[in-house]
């Protein structure tokens, strides 16, 4: 009888194998089984250690591992971090920053930036295998769906748009915001008639 380990991986390894996209939780809370179990079982070290099985695998780590890193927390900053790590050593890892209401709060929102800022600087100029991947082409803006609550939601959009026409930011707004979702879902392969846009250009481009 097989194990969890070896089911798991069976999966990723056809994901991988047929370029299926993987969306997964990648934060401390949220849909946990017990209290606690999102902080031990979402670390994305164990995202780590999967991809240095299938370093092909298309994945996104939703929440881009913990808002300490991006918001200006303390406990969970490694996960964050770890996540922009792994965005840029593989060419098929994203992440998104789910549209949060601490972008409201002027100071979160300066944060956000100026993490942003900070880890694009640390792009490689050239992309490939030996040199990394661009972190600027890995983020995605994620609307959570009906969250955050309706009457911040439209502000949220507004203050990350803010964001997004800073002087250093402003070059990758249109990435932020569509294109580096259309490079995850593979857009191009999967809808030819669409890649057109230099910006859905297949993987294989980059």
């Amino acid at each position: 009888m097989q194990s969890w380990d070896e089911i798991v991986d069976e999966l990723l390894t056809w994901c991988a194998q047929h370029d299926v996209p993987i969306f997964v939780h990648c934060s401390t809370g949220e849909f946990e089984a017990q209290k606690g179990y999102g902080a031990y079982q979402s670390d994305p070290e164990y995202w780590a250690q999967a991809l240095e099985k299938h370093p092909d695998l298309c994945l996104c780590l939703r929440h881009a591992g913990e808002d300490d890193y991006w918001f200006g927390g303390t406990q969970y900053q490694s996960w964050g971090k770890k996540v922009a790590s792994l965005c840029r050593k593989y060419p098929k890892v994203f992440c998104e920053v789910t549209t949060h209401s601490e972008m409201t709060k002027p100071d979160r929102q300066a944060w956000f930036a100026d993490r942003l800022i900070e880890e694009i600087k640390n792009d490689p100029p050239v992309e490939g295998a030996e040199t990394g991947y661009k972190f600027s082409l890995k983020l995605l803006y994620g609307t959570d769906w009906y969250l955050p609550d309706a009457a911040v939601r439209s502000e949220v959009l507004s203050k990350t748009e803010q964001v997004f026409l800073h002087p250093s930011l402003k070059e990758h707004y249109e990435d932020y915001f569509c294109g580096n979702a259309a490079r995850y879902l593979n857009v191009a392969a999967r809808l030819p008639h669409l890649s057109s846009s230099a910006r859905l250009r297949p993987f294989d481009k980059y």
